[in-house]
């Protein structure tokens, strides 16, 4: 028989040095991108709740490699007002919350963010990246982008949010929030502890 005596730390308890060792393990193990999928969607989903059909996409941290494909539309060369009104009409009109009637009786309860004639928060999936990318298809209509630029553009956004999300999943702060909430644990010279 034989049996192990092994101290174990949690990363709050871990030396400098040893938490170091901990975080560049974590660092380098790490695959996925938390949120990844989620940004995804909710690109998607504006796309088609704008009654556009994607036809080809690539989306990841590679803003360079980035880009969405969209089916041919009516309305795709508009700029300026009419592309604003095309965005409106299409888009955002069926998202705003009434002056008078039973929804907004039922929304008013949630706070400011759904005054009357506002657009419902995080409209196409409830993740907060939704707003991100309202903002951005309002901030390109406004710089004169086309209604197929903006929504081609919005590759670029998500990519961009793709890329904060892994760098934020990498950081130390990151880590040691995630590493002391699912308690991980470590041997004194900060490699995890796996059991035996």
């Amino acid at each position: 028989m034989r049996t192990l005596n092994i101290d174990l730390y949690s990363y709050s308890e871990l030396s400098e040095e040893a938490k170091e060792v901990a975080l560049k393990q974590w660092q380098n193990n790490s695959e996925e991108i938390s949120w990844m999928d989620e940004i995804v969607d909710s690109l998607k989903s504006c796309i088609s709740k704008a009654g556009l059909h994607l036809k080809d996409w690539e989306i990841g941290p590679e803003s360079y490699r980035s880009y969405v494909t969209i089916s041919k539309f009516d309305g795709e060369d508009l700029e300026g007002k009419r592309a604003w009104a095309w965005i409106e009409n299409n888009l955002f009109s069926q998202f705003r919350i009434p002056y008078i009637g039973d929804r907004r009786k039922a929304v008013s309860k949630y706070g400011k963010y759904y005054r009357a004639g506002m657009i419902t928060p995080c409209p196409f999936t409830g993740y907060c990246f939704d707003e991100e990318l309202i903002d951005a298809l309002k901030e390109r209509i406004l710089k004169g982008d086309t209604i197929r630029e903006a929504f081609e553009h919005l590759a670029y956004v998500a990519s961009k949010a793709i890329e904060r999300e892994w760098e934020e999943q990498l950081s130390e702060p990151y880590f040691a929030d995630y590493a002391d909430a699912n308690k991980f644990e470590f041997t004194i010279d900060g490699k995890f502890w796996k059991g035996v």
